[in-house]
């Protein structure tokens, strides 16, 4: 086993360092996952809820919306509003340190001397 792990990691060119920040970066991706996914959900849901009321307003009658699903719906905007903002910027600056350690790596592999 011993030898197994030892040619992987040759092969892979990893270090024991490197292969676990792999298997920590594996694990927390597991772990946020379903907030990830939660996220992914909530926020367009949020965002259109003024044209679920107006639905449910066609549906029921608009004399069934009151003043507190309005309210609602406001501070559903308001904060799905906020959460694509943020959401934008932390996905731009993922995808900028992605590519980053992507340069990195390529130039790592290549032997070239990183700018």
């Amino acid at each position: 086993m011993k030898r197994i792990c030892t040619a992987l990691f040759t092969v892979m060119r990893l270090s024991v360092k490197q292969c676990l920040i792999i298997l920590v970066s594996v694990f927390m991706l597991l772990l946020f996952a379903p907030f990830i996914l939660a996220y992914i959900i909530a926020v367009p849901i949020m965002i259109l809820s003024p044209i679920i009321l107006m639905v449910m307003g066609f549906v029921n009658g608009f004399h069934t919306i009151g003043t507190g699903e309005i309210i609602e719906v406001l501070k559903g905007v308001v904060l799905g509003s906020f959460l694509a903002i943020i959401g934008y910027y932390i996905g731009k600056s993922a995808v900028k340190r992605l590519t980053e350690s992507l340069k990195w790596n390529i130039s790592i592999y290549k032997r070239e001397r990183m700018i």
